[in-house]
């Protein structure tokens, strides 16, 4: 029923996070982001081509030698999911 949109510096990166307040992301989408491996998204009903995507695009952003790259975690600001895109 809410959305938040907001954008703050963390460690010299532009952060644009997008919360909700719908149900938290499974652990198994949490676990994918934070080292890239594909585990049972597809056989739990989860292609995750959105996230995989997102995360290419922002790779492809480089700045004194940083990466751009997305996270996902629950509970920033709402209860619901954060999706938050990090720019270098």
């Amino acid at each position: 029923s809410r959305i938040l949109l907001t954008a703050e510096l963390d460690d010299g990166y532009p952060v644009f996070p997008v919360e909700d307040d719908c149900d938290p992301y499974p652990d198994s989408i949490l676990a994918n982001t934070r080292d890239g491996h594909q585990r049972n998204a597809f056989s739990e009903g989860h292609t995750q081509l959105g996230l995989y995507f997102a995360s290419s695009v922002a790779r492809l952003h480089e700045n004194v030698g940083r990466q751009g790259f997305v996270r996902m975690r629950n509970g920033h600001h709402l209860n619901g999911g954060c999706f938050e895109l990090w720019l270098p």
